[in-house]
């Protein structure tokens, strides 16, 4: 018993001397204010409190070092007189101040969850071939962009979910489609290998000879496949910038940490408040970039995916979409991607 009388009173100390800023004293008006020494010779202790100090210091003077809150609350719960509060009433009878028991600054919980919910998207596009074009092979173009899983429909046992993401990120007007819409877009959630290639290796803008199957999900040398899931169109918006993904059976998404999104209350939306986005910045993978709401709601107008001009002026009609603004980085490869509160809510 003798050992844990010196241990609480170890711990008292050491903890007074690295928060400098608090005493050890009760602070409801109703307790006797008391600070380490007393405690100590509550405990059993019989000298001065200098004599105590010095009894403490040990023969290299190490005796608390790495000592935390915690430390402190379980030898006083396991001293002779048996601390028997909880963790919160210990710090409030004794360390003297205004106690603020704060989250996780770095809100590294919300973060890991905007992650879980959040992909990379890669599309590729086949143009027709022209007459004229000596080459006799089509044009091919890539985009890359962000998604983000949804609740709808998602079965990670099946492997099945829907993403949603932005309408031009999979919409290409020079598309050999019908819709215009790649029909080869393929998903990285972070930390997937991604081989992905829309089969212009050599980036001349033409299907490479030996890639005439389009995209695939490989390495340069084509030997070793990426983790990439196939996702299919199946509807959306252009005036609203709005696509839906459909993934199925994916043996990837099944043995992955994805996790749908949660979405916020659009009435919750604060100018000023902190919020995260992610996305696939630079088609490099997923990052998380930090911001402001600067704006809650604003409109701006911009030219139609398509290209149409109903008026026959020669200028491209305009699209207004309404806004919120943010000073959180937002680069190329972010189109699609979410932006989020300190929730993990998605805004």
């Amino acid at each position: 018993m003798q050992k844990s009388k010196k241990l609480i009173a170890t711990i008292l100390l050491s903890t007074a001397t690295l928060v400098s800023a608090f005493s050890f004293t009760a602070c409801t008006p109703e307790k006797e204010i008391i600070n380490a020494y007393d405690i100590a010779v509550k405990n059993g202790f019989v000298g001065t409190e200098q004599e105590w100090r010095l009894s403490l210091r040990g023969a290299n003077g190490t005796n608390g070092e790495n000592l935390n809150i915690y430390d402190l609350y379980e030898a006083a719960k396991a001293s002779e007189n048996g601390y028997d509060g909880d963790l919160l009433q210990f710090i409030k009878d004794y360390i003297d101040g205004e106690v603020c028991i704060l989250p996780d600054n770095n809100d590294t919980v919300a973060i890991a969850k905007n992650v879980a919910s959040s992909v990379s998207v890669c599309c590729a596009f086949r143009q027709p071939v022209n007459w004229y074009d000596n080459n006799r092979v089509p044009k091919v173009s890539g985009s890359a962009g962000s998604g983000v899983i949804i609740d709808y429909g998602f079965n990670k046992d099946a492997g099945n979910a829907y993403v949603i993401t932005n309408y031009h990120v999979v919409y290409n007007s020079a598309a050999d489609t019908a819709n215009k819409i790649s029909d080869c877009i393929y998903l990285y959630p972070q930390g997937a290998r991604n081989y992905y290639t829309n089969g212009d290796i050599t980036g001349d803008g033409y299907l490479d000879d030996t890639n005439k199957d389009g995209v695939r999900d490989k390495n340069d040398q084509g030997d070793i496949g990426g983790d990439g899931i196939r996702a299919t169109f199946v509807g959306g918006a252009m005036d609203y910038d709005i696509a839906i993904l459909k993934i199925e059976g994916s043996e990837y998404l099944k043995n992955s940490a994805c996790e749908p999104v949660t979405f916020a209350t659009p009435n919750d939306i604060t100018v000023g408040e902190k919020v995260f986005a992610v996305g696939n910045s630079n088609g490099e993978g997923i990052s998380v970039t930090q911001g402001l709401v600067s704006v809650d709601s604003e409109t701006i107008e911009m030219s139609a995916l398509d290209g149409r001009d109903t008026n026959g002026d020669k200028v491209v009609d305009g699209v207004s979409f309404r806004v919120l603004r943010t000073d959180a980085a937002i680069n190329h490869g972010n189109s699609g991607g979410g932006l989020f509160n300190t929730k993990g809510e998605l805004i």
